[in-house]
């Protein structure tokens, strides 16, 4: 595929386009890997006891990426500023909460999905999804999202807020063997990463 055209601007939502370069570079991976850290970060999920909404939730999950994502450009740009890696950090940052930004919804089997964030960096465009629930069904909601965006965007990062009394599903994410194989293939296959908090 020509290099030019991974620049290209697409709408939000759109496929990707065919031998889109998908590639896990060490680059690529320090960028998921700070998407993932500022997704899993206490501090948002302690608001999920308080009985907030998802998109209360989402608000300060939009603040925690902010900040990962000035790590990853400090990481891969020592020598920028402090404003140029802030503003760089926002740019890449789109988000449905922002009444500046319009996420496109993606057309599946006849229902509408949008991820709740986009990061643009580098050329590829994460879909970043937030799930909450407690019982198989907000599992393969998460997972059924994450796979039809994985056809859209050259990564997924998705977080699943386990909210049961006994965070049943935390504990298979953590000690299940079945578990860790599927979570392994998704990222193998699909480029997508999911975490259980």
């Amino acid at each position: 595929m020509d290099k030019n055209k991974l620049n290209e601007p697409r709408g939000y939502g759109m496929p990707k386009a065919v031998g889109c370069d998908a590639r896990k570079s060490t680059r690529r991976i320090c960028l998921i890997d700070g998407i993932m850290a500022g997704l899993t970060s206490d501090s948002v999920y302690g608001l999920i006891g308080t009985g907030r909404d998802e998109a209360a939730v989402a608000d300060h999950l939009q603040h925690s990426l902010l900040e990962a994502l000035v790590r990853v450009h400090r990481s891969l740009d020592c020598s920028a500023s402090p404003e140029r890696v802030a503003k760089r950090a926002a740019d890449c940052l789109l988000w449905e909460g922002n009444i500046n930004t319009t996420i496109n919804h993606i057309q599946f089997l006849g229902a509408q999905h949008r991820p709740d964030f986009i990061i643009q960096m580098d050329g590829i465009r994460v879909a970043v999804e937030l799930k909450r629930g407690e019982s198989g069904a907000a599992v393969r909601e998460a997972l059924g999202q994450c796979l039809v965006y994985a056809s859209h965007f050259e990564f997924t990062c998705c977080v699943l807020v386990d909210t049961s009394r006994d965070k049943k599903l935390k504990r298979a994410y953590v000690d299940g063997a079945v578990e860790r194989v599927m979570l392994e293939r998704l990222w193998d296959d699909f480029n997508v990463r999911l975490a259980v908090v």
